[in-house]
């Protein structure tokens, strides 16, 4: 039987619906694979989401601004990037989550996921295929990573970018953002 992962995480509805819609459309393509939505945090930051699910909400709800000038300047400062993924002991947790459970697909529906899981791969700590699907309909470098083997985005416009950016293209599919 084949195993399929999809990690997500609750920062708004996006994320967690284009999760469920994925496992819908992947049972309906075999039977012999099994196939598990995961909250990213909830996994990996035990007894921290609520703080950072929290945190979230009060910056959108509060500061709106500051939050568009984080999620922009990903685009420009690696340092900001950086901070996506820092270890914050989370990478070990990643690591030893994939020593005990074997995979044959991951899929991300949230960049911070994504940054983890190909930090994985590329340091050969785990063997398994990772696809990215970009819920958004910009391609910024807070969903690109190396380690990363396919994504799926919403148009030709943010295929085009991520070329532009050093994806390979046969690497980006043009799906849309699945949605019910």
């Amino acid at each position: 039987m084949k195993k399929v992962i999809i990690f997500t995480a609750a920062y708004g509805n996006g994320h967690n619906s284009v999760a469920q819609v994925l496992k819908e459309q992947i049972k309906t393509l075999e039977e012999n694979i099994q196939v598990e939505i995961l909250d990213f945090f909830h996994v990996f930051a035990k007894g921290k989401e609520d703080m950072m699910y929290g945190g979230y909400e009060e910056l959108i709800r509060n500061l709106p601004g500051l939050f568009n000038l984080y999620y922009n300047a990903k685009d420009y400062f690696k340092c900001i990037r950086w901070f996506d993924t820092a270890d914050f002991g989370i990478r070990s947790h990643v690591a030893a989550f994939f020593e005990k459970v074997k995979v044959d697909l991951v899929i991300s529906t949230f960049p911070v996921a994504s940054g983890y899981l190909a930090h994985l791969k590329k340091r050969k700590k785990a063997d398994f295929k990772l696809a990215t699907v970009i819920t958004d309909f910009v391609a910024t470098r807070e969903w690109l990573y190396q380690g990363t083997d396919y994504y799926f985005v919403a148009t030709n416009e943010i295929k085009k970018e991520m070329i532009r950016k050093g994806i390979g293209k046969d690497a980006v599919f043009v799906t849309g953002i699945p949605v019910r």
